[in-house]
């Protein structure tokens, strides 16, 4: 088990270590750019060689997540958009698969880049899900090793993955040579909205994640709590103990023994803070058994 969040490092990538061992934590999630616009070039490969030197030089980060920019939708008609989507994902894919070949160290799981899938606007749900697939076919077969993982969504509007089916279904449609490639990051809070109730039974809802998507394929969690009620379709993240979801049920997901590989990821709001980052990483760890 790996535990740790969305860091924002103070300075640049070489800083993130520094911040890595402050928070005490064992795994990170990072954005190579900024979040809500479009990655339309080729990201600084000196950034990120400067990023590969830090993670070379430090041994206790054992997760690396990167998330993808906000603005993708894969589920777009307009092929100017669509485009748009694609690119900003490849050029993701292909820095972090240079980070991959840069590193020197065995211990340091980079588990690729995830992000929302996309929303449907001008398609059905089934044409949107499957101009998804397209679109990653496209990706992959432009990049070299790094994984892609769909993030699981709350579900509002047209938006698509909010439920277990539609990501079983983008995982089947794209070809089975890229298959190997792919994987998931599910979202607490995300599935909280979407109707997936935490606080009845955490196993009933992991028997079915590993029914339709087979929990080895599922690299990540969000780790958030909700500031909207079960089935609002509302992307509304709160602290771990400040939300709706039970801290117990929270306490459940981590500590189940079928989970015990994966690496959980805080996007709660205590991470724009450094001290109350600090007070919310001290909380998970207490929720270890």
């Amino acid at each position: 088990m790996k535990l740790g969040g969305h860091v924002f490092p103070k300075g640049g990538f070489q800083n993130l270590t520094q911040q890595v061992n402050k928070f005490e934590i064992s795994a990170a999630q990072i954005v190579f750019t900024a979040p809500i616009r479009w990655s339309l070039k080729e990201i600084d490969e000196g950034r990120i060689d400067t990023l590969v030197d830090s993670l070379n030089n430090d041994s206790q980060l054992k997760a690396l997540l990167v998330h993808g920019v906000y603005l993708t939708n894969l589920a777009r008609k307009d092929k100017a958009l669509f485009h748009k989507s694609k690119e900003s994902l490849r050029t993701y894919v292909t820095a972090l698969d240079r980070l991959i070949s840069g590193l020197n160290r065995e211990d340091l799981e980079v588990h690729g880049v995830t992000f929302h899938p996309g929303s449907a606007k001008d398609l059905s749900p089934q044409e949107g899900i499957e101009r998804i697939a397209y679109g990653m076919d496209w990706i992959l077969e432009r990049t070299d090793k790094a994984q892609i993982l769909f993030e699981s969504a709350a579900g509002a509007g047209n938006v698509l993955g909010s439920k277990l089916d539609e990501l079983a279904q983008m995982y089947d449609l794209v070809s089975d040579e890229y298959k190997g490639r792919i994987g998931y990051v599910l979202d607490t809070q995300h599935m909280w909205a979407s109707g997936y109730d935490w606080n009845s039974s955490v196993k009933d809802i992991l028997d079915e994640v590993d029914s339709k998507l087979k929990l080895s394929n599922v690299k990540c969690f969000h780790l958030n709590n909700s500031l909207t009620e079960l089935a609002s379709n509302k992307d509304r993240h709160a602290n771990l103990n400040e939300g709706l979801i039970d801290i117990d049920a929270i306490a459940q997901i981590i500590n189940d023994p079928r989970l015990s590989q994966c690496t959980f990821i805080l996007e709660t709001p205590a991470m724009k803070d450094e001290e109350s980052a600090i007070d919310e990483f001290k909380l998970l760890h207490s929720l270890v058994n």
